[in-house]
């Protein structure tokens, strides 16, 4: 769409080698996703979206607090109607889906309804940025 790289920062659990290690447990790290924050210089004008399942990943709820002391705009992402996450974050958007057809896997239906809404957010800003022409 044209946006250029240094308007957008992605902040993921275990940083840019959680890509290609896929190991579990930095999800939990608190103080990383407070220092992600603070490396992205995030703060008045900024918007951070967190995105969790469960909608209480303690990497994605400390981010969304940090941004929100910081003077950030927040929206929040889950599939879990009581997420804390929710209840955080300025807008919050809530993607119900049924359980997975393999427990515990959030990869599938909540991952793909994740995909689908991000997909959509990032269009509508392009077009609201005038990114988007005929």
């Amino acid at each position: 769409f044209g946006i250029k790289r240094d308007r957008i920062a992605i902040l993921i659990a275990g940083g840019d080698d959680a890509f290609k290690t896929l190991s579990g447990g930095p999800e939990d790290d608190t103080d990383e996703a407070s220092a992600a924050v603070a490396a992205a210089g995030i703060g008045e004008g900024d918007c951070l979206i967190a995105v969790s399942a469960s909608g209480s990943t303690p990497y994605a709820v400390r981010a969304i607090e940090d941004a929100r002391r910081r003077g950030a705009a927040t929206i929040a992402i889950a599939n879990n109607k009581d997420a804390p996450l929710l209840r955080l974050a300025d807008i919050a958007i809530l993607l119900e889906t049924p359980p997975e057809l393999i427990a515990g896997s959030t990869r599938m239906g909540a991952g793909t309804a994740q995909k689908i809404a991000l997909n959509m957010l990032s269009t509508l800003a392009a077009i609201h940025l005038g990114h988007v022409h005929d």
